[in-house]
């Protein structure tokens, strides 16, 4: 890689938190690595890391630049359509944004943990006839002074750790059907977060797992079982989701009834909320019970209790719903979409914690929260429902 690459890079990080240019290399390891972190070493085994790629989850099928592409359950993606004036000079690969083969997309990951900003990397499109522009052996020739050390590569792939101390994942494929590079590109930033380096490692491990599976072609998930949401899960993604259970359950002594409390990230997003209940919620499962699962209704007609003053989703002004799954103790609600592709979810969960009757519920008082596609909408509905199995 040349010099012209490298100033590039190191702009774009220092200048625009959120867009993340990375760089490829290759060396395959076999023998543990060592990460310092805090005075504390911590071992990793890249046999653990093959393993944890070949983990199965649960995935979206799209269709995206005119090729079918699976991304897992809490992601999503968009096009960039921001003018972002750039040259990439990547070995053989020249790449600009105003070229007329080049799209870029951005992931974003809609389950909270420390250090998300919810974007979660890049994929670029880049039209050329030529499927050996990029090659790992060509880093490892060109551009040895780029990275401290490398935990994972193949010959698609790598993760590794830069001069800066980030750790970043790089992922290419060659797309005969459409004669393009799909680059995926993601450097996880320490300076952003408090995570250990160790965890940071196992986000990019989960990072790469997903790249490698976007060009699989039509994924037929297996069923939703709990397990295979929870093993998928990296461990910030995990560890965030434990400490916001254990504050909500933490907060129901204090609650008064019909009070709800409610978990914010990211400003004012409210992910998850609680609310200690009384005799309304049964009017209000009975309600909930009368939504059709084939066709739009508007919610007011059939309950209008004070209950619903803490949930947004129920409260909203303009409230067609219908259900997408319901059983005696859990609903999944979907409201009618304003505009195509924009999809709105809800999940609530009657339960019974420390003697109090609870209500377990997605999003809060202000908002709605993250729940944008059936697929997440479905784990948070598993998640509700094995909040102690974490």
């Amino acid at each position: 890689m040349n010099l012209k690459i490298i100033v590039f890079i190191t702009a774009t990080i220092m200048g625009c938190k959120n867009n993340n240019q990375t760089k490829i290399i290759a060396e395959t390891q076999t023998s543990p690595i060592k990460i310092e972190n805090n005075a504390i070493e911590v071992e990793i085994d890249t046999a653990l890391i093959s393993k944890k790629l070949a983990v199965d989850n649960i995935y979206n099928n799209l269709n995206l630049n005119n090729v079918e592409i699976s991304i897992p359950f809490q992601y999503s993606i968009k096009l960039n359509k921001e003018s972002n004036a750039f040259e990439w000079d990547l070995y053989d690969l020249f790449i600009s944004d105003n070229s007329s083969g080049y799209s870029q997309y951005e992931l974003e990951n809609n389950i909270p943990y420390d250090g998300n900003s919810r974007k979660e990397g890049k994929i670029h499109f880049v039209e050329t006839h030529d499927s050996t522009a990029i090659t790992t052996e060509k880093f490892k020739d060109l551009n040895k002074a780029a990275y401290k050390k490398i935990y994972y590569s193949d010959k698609e792939s790598i993760i590794y750790e830069d001069t800066r101390n980030n750790i970043a994942v790089i992922r290419f494929r060659y797309l005969k059907e459409i004669n393009s590079f799909a680059i995926y590109s993601k450097t996880n930033e320490s300076f952003f977060s408090n995570a250990s380096k160790a965890d940071i490692l196992d986000l990019s491990i989960c990072q790469l797992r997903m790249a490698k599976n976007l060009f699989k072609g039509h994924k037929t998930n297996k069923a939703r079982h709990w397990n295979t949401y929870k093993k998928s899960l990296s461990n910030l993604e995990s560890k965030k989701l434990k400490n916001t259970i254990n504050l909500l359950i933490s907060s129901i002594d204090t609650l008064a009834t019909n009070a709800s409390y409610s978990f914010e990230f990211g400003g004012n997003i409210e992910v998850l909320s609680i609310m200690k209940t009384d005799s309304q919620v049964e009017e209000l499962w009975r309600s909930i019970h009368k939504i059709p699962k084939n066709n739009f209704i508007d919610f007011h007609t059939l309950n209008s209790s004070d209950i619903t003053d803490n949930i947004a989703f129920l409260r909203a002004r303009e409230n067609y719903i219908k259900t997408e799954f319901v059983d005696s103790s859990s609903v999944i609600l979907l409201k009618k979409p304003k505009w195509p592709n924009s999809f709105d979810y809800a999940i609530l969960k009657k339960t019974r914690i420390n003697e109090n009757d609870i209500l377990l519920y997605t999003g809060g008082q202000m908002n709605y929260g993250r729940v944008n596609s059936k697929e997440i909408a479905y784990f948070y509905n598993s998640l509700l429902n094995n909040y102690h199995d974490l």
